[in-house]
């Protein structure tokens, strides 16, 4: 109800407009399309040297798209994280029917920085959606008799590899993802562990290695 009450008072016709989006979210994309990049120095001071991946993915959506419709593409993209939250806590609690573990989920991740963040452009909530999704995918497969371990462990990759790509900083969460490698490798899964790594290597350092090379 808390989630619905809020999503309810949003202003689906006002123009996104946060702080973070008018000093370099919006600039970003614009100075790396157009050349402003190599001209223009520190105009935003250390943002302005942000992956600008995840701008380049939102800068059409809040340029061309009706404020309305930018606006619903936001909301439910950032919403949709209570699906994998409430797969993880059936996952962790199998006694818990997968509706109420869905309404469990929709209530833990409707915090603090979803109510501050719903609906804008500010890049915390998108990476979450899919660090969200890839611990949903690897804790099944830490189980003794795991369907699809290793498919599911190359798909995790390429989903952390992805976050760390749309917002640099989700590189913080590395030691936490680490346990799972470990407890993949003790559980004999030697080849999903490995898997995991070099799928979310190889995209982190493919679709950050561009940036890092013009800066």
């Amino acid at each position: 109800m808390l989630m619905l009450l809020w999503i309810s008072r949003l202003d689906f016709l006002k123009q996104d407009a946060n702080w973070d989006l008018l000093n370099y979210h919006a600039y970003n994309p614009l100075a790396l399309l157009r050349g402003y990049l190599f001209t223009d120095f520190h105009p935003a001071g250390p943002g302005s040297y942000l992956t600008p991946i995840q701008d380049l993915l939102w800068w059409p959506l809040i340029s061309w798209v009706p404020a309305p419709i930018a606006t619903a593409v936001l909301v439910a993209i950032q919403v949709s994280i209570f699906i994998p939250v409430g797969l993880i806590i059936r996952t962790l609690v199998p006694t818990i029917t997968r509706p109420r573990a869905l309404a469990i989920g929709m209530m833990g991740a409707f915090g603090a920085m979803m109510m501050s963040e719903l609906e804008t452009t500010m890049g915390d909530i998108a990476p979450a959606v899919l660090l969200a999704w890839a611990l949903c995918l690897l804790l099944p497969s830490t189980a003794p008799q795991a369907i699809r371990a290793e498919r599911r462990a190359i798909v995790a990759g390429l989903l952390v590899g992805g976050a760390v790509a749309l917002k640099f900083t989700v590189v913080y969460l590395f030691p936490g993802f680490l346990v799972f490698v470990i407890a993949l490798a003790m559980a004999g899964k030697w080849r999903s562990a490995a898997l995991f790594f070099l799928a979310s290597a190889t995209v982190a350092i493919i679709l950050c290695a561009p940036w890092a090379i013009v800066l």
